[in-house]
């Protein structure tokens, strides 16, 4: 992380999660200050009246299974490239002059 990032979280008055080891990937003022951000994000949602999914759905409950996938490529390849796939939208090109 940048030092000046840090200077400016330090006169915040945000510290790291555990002051008894040492900073690093998994021990920063950014944790800290990303933590009180999503609780403030979940506050303001809740005092508007929206519910929020505060707890990660489960792997299982998340995505594609394994044959699901494999059946979305299979139909992919059928239409050629990506490009030409109804998954995508086709972009638009620009001539220049």
């Amino acid at each position: 992380m940048p030092e000046c990032r840090k200077k400016v979280f330090n006169e915040l008055g945000y510290e790291r999660p555990d002051e008894t080891h040492k900073e690093g990937r998994f021990n920063n003022v950014k944790q800290t200050f990303d933590a009180v951000c999503w609780e403030k994000l979940f506050e303001f949602a809740k005092n508007h009246g929206v519910e929020l999914i505060s707890k990660p759905l489960p792997k299982k409950d998340v995505g594609l299974s394994i044959d699901e996938y494999i059946e979305q490529g299979n139909k992919r390849a059928k239409h050629g490239n990506r490009n030409n796939s109804p998954y995508v939208s086709k972009r638009r090109t620009l001539n220049r002059l």
